[in-house]
């Protein structure tokens, strides 16, 4: 009996002294806060582990998330490497994914460089950089296409391109039109339209100077249109061949060498028997009561409203038709009278005749 008790008090003291130690076996995986541990692991640790104490580890320290290092870190391997802590080779990952192996020394004195990202090499295969909401290239040589896989400028968009504005020029122009364009210099135009034929020649269609004048061309380089050329014409219109035919100075004149005005109606009907030929004498009377012609717009309309060039065509064809059946009538009178003067004198010359035979 003693001996059985002598025993269990034995087995007792032995799992007590064993949960004391936690000693885990060294057969397999152990988990701690999961049943799963991972295969080929001593250690499987679920959950947050805090360590109170110093950790040695005798291998390699492998991290794949994030560390957090609250105090001093030291790295015995640094004492002990075979030469100066300048010749520790250390790794650089770039913005591209490249990884470039360098030395402290060297790493110190690349940053000290001006970083260069438009060589050559970089140039004929340009990169992308990130930033801030942005995606750039800082290389002015590297071209940019959409919709085309040879652009022939930084920026080439073959196809429907800007759906609500172009700003071009002025990074801070607030302007709300759909395009915005200012130029850099006081020398560049702000706008050039034209075509390209025969090859790679160019003929400038339309242009906008620097000073505003405009100059729109039909054939070759000869201006069709020009407005404010500069030369106190406000806008000159020329032929296929160069010479004026047209020209609105400054002051408002207008000058051509023909003008041709379509009109509906047209003042012959003074001519039909059914018109209302108003008499000399009424005529007389209007003009003292209203101070002008009769259909014809007075001083004060014209300075209001101005004057209707084809309209007053025609109302001055009117005019010179009334007129002009007027003087047929007077030569029709003048004739009849003429023709009885005629008659008195052959009367009065025979009552003379007849007074000397008697």
């Amino acid at each position: 009996m003693k001996k059985l008790l002598f025993a269990m008090a034995f087995c007792f003291a032995l799992n007590a002294v064993s949960q004391l130690s936690n000693t885990l076996p060294s057969s397999g995986p152990v988990g701690v806060g999961t049943n799963t541990p991972h295969a080929g692991k001593q250690l499987t640790v679920n959950g947050d582990v805090i360590m109170l104490n110093n950790i040695e580890i005798d291998s390699n320290l492998i991290v794949d998330g994030e560390s957090l290092l609250n105090g001093i870190v030291r790295m015995a391997a640094i004492d002990t490497f075979a030469g100066t802590v300048a010749d520790l080779q250390i790794l650089i990952v770039d913005p591209f994914g490249d990884v470039t192996r360098t030395t402290t020394k060297s790493l110190v004195y690349a940053l000290m460089q001006p970083i260069d990202y438009c060589g050559d090499g970089d140039v004929a295969n340009p990169s992308w950089f990130n930033g801030l909401n942005k995606i750039f290239s800082p290389c002015s040589q590297v071209n940019v296409g959409i919709g085309t896989s040879s652009p022939d400028f930084n920026l080439d968009v073959k196809g429907e391109t800007f759906t609500v504005k172009l700003l071009v020029g002025n990074e801070l122009g607030t302007d709300t039109a759909m395009i915005n364009a200012y130029a850099f210099n006081h020398s560049q135009r702000l706008l050039q339209l034209g075509k390209k034929v025969g090859g790679l020649a160019e003929e400038i269609r339309f242009f906008i100077n620097n000073d505003g004048s405009i100059e729109m061309t039909n054939v070759g380089t000869n201006p069709a249109i020009t407005i404010n050329n500069g030369s106190g014409h406000a806008i000159v219109v020329k032929d296929n061949s160069g010479e004026k035919i047209a020209q609105l100075q400054d002051d408002g004149l207008f000058r051509t060498r023909s003008l041709r005005v379509d009109l509906a109606v047209w003042a012959d009907d003074v001519f039909e028997k059914s018109y209302d030929l108003m008499s000399l004498k009424a005529l007389k009377r209007f003009i003292a009561d209203k101070g002008h012609l009769p259909n014809v717009p007075s001083a004060n309309h014209i300075e209001r409203n101005g004057l209707d060039v084809g309209d007053m065509q025609r109302i001055q064809m009117e005019k010179i038709e009334e007129l002009t059946l007027h003087l047929i009538e007077m030569d029709e009178r003048m004739s009849s009278m003429q023709n009885q003067l005629t008659d008195l004198k052959k009367e009065n010359q025979t009552l003379k005749t007849q007074l000397k035979v008697d």
